[in-house]
């Protein structure tokens, strides 16, 4: 599957085209979601070796550092499991934009793959609710 593929999946789910550029030109994460590594890790296979499952951060940011620093002092010497975080990085916490730099820097470091939850896709979708800390 290609970058192309997963685009012409996620515009098939929208009601339309429109609401896809909308939310690329209204939301900063919104590109970096849909052309970044996130994009990259969803399409490519997981490496071999322990994984550590992250999911559901909800732009927690110190959640995210706090869970992140409790893996690392767990881990054997020299091991270092693969990150994946399945989705709903954003929405109802203060700082969305934090947590998908900080992951966006793990899939692009190697040291994490990431899916899209359906709070991506909603903003992806520009589907903004108030009262949830949307961007």
């Amino acid at each position: 599957m290609v970058l192309a593929d997963v685009e012409q999946r996620i515009r098939h789910h929208d009601r339309s085209h429109k609401e896809l550029q909308s939310a690329q030109a209204h939301q900063q994460v919104a590109p970096t979601i849909i052309r970044g590594p996130l994009v990259s890790a969803l399409i490519s296979s997981l490496p071999a070796g322990p994984l550590d499952i992250i999911g559901d951060v909800h732009g927690e940011i110190h959640a995210l550092e706090a869970i992140l620093d409790r893996l690392d002092q767990r881990k054997p010497r020299g091991a270092r499991p693969h990150l994946v975080f399945l989705g709903d990085l954003v929405d109802r916490g203060p700082d969305s934009m934090a947590v998908v730099d900080r992951v966006a820097g793990l899939v692009r470091d190697g040291r994490a793959s990431c899916i899209l939850g359906n709070h991506e896709l909603n903003l992806i979708r520009d589907r903004k609710r108030s009262g949830n800390h949307w961007f």
